[in-house]
């Protein structure tokens, strides 16, 4: 139950705040929403997935930029943004590591893009306006 309530709050974060699944952010905000402490709650979910709740935590980031990268025009650095990634290095470095390959590459061996909003997920509602496009 608790590892599903995790599992819930994350996909909330990714919707509306990815800016904080954040590390430092995250634990806070993980903490304060479940009223537990952040170590319980991460040793809870790697006994129970087998996995760090840090490293699912990428890899449903990653997902979600997948996603973006197969169904959106966007560049990588507004999908870097969208998703809460303090820079684009950091997004690319994370996708390297996880994927096996740059996200621009990704998007190129996998295919043409399609519209946004193609893929039902749409973070950009959560992005500033006034934020220069790529």
């Amino acid at each position: 139950q608790l590892v599903v309530q995790i599992k819930a709050i994350i996909a909330d974060l990714l919707h509306s705040d990815p800016a904080a699944l954040r590390s430092g952010q995250f634990s806070r905000e993980l903490s304060t929403r479940l009223n537990r402490r952040f170590a319980y709650l991460s040793a809870t979910f790697s006994t129970t997935e087998g996995c760090g709740l840090e490293h699912y935590v990428i890899r449903q980031r990653i997902e979600a930029a997948q996603r973006l990268l197969l169904t959106s025009s966007l560049t990588v650095s507004r999908i870097a943004r969208l998703l809460g990634y303090s820079s684009l290095g950091h997004l690319s470095g994370q996708f390297q590591r996880e994927t096996g390959s740059s996200p621009s590459d990704y998007r190129r061996a996998r295919g043409a893009m399609h519209a946004v909003g193609e893929s039902g997920f749409q973070p950009e509602a959560r992005v500033d306006s006034s934020t220069p496009s790529d």
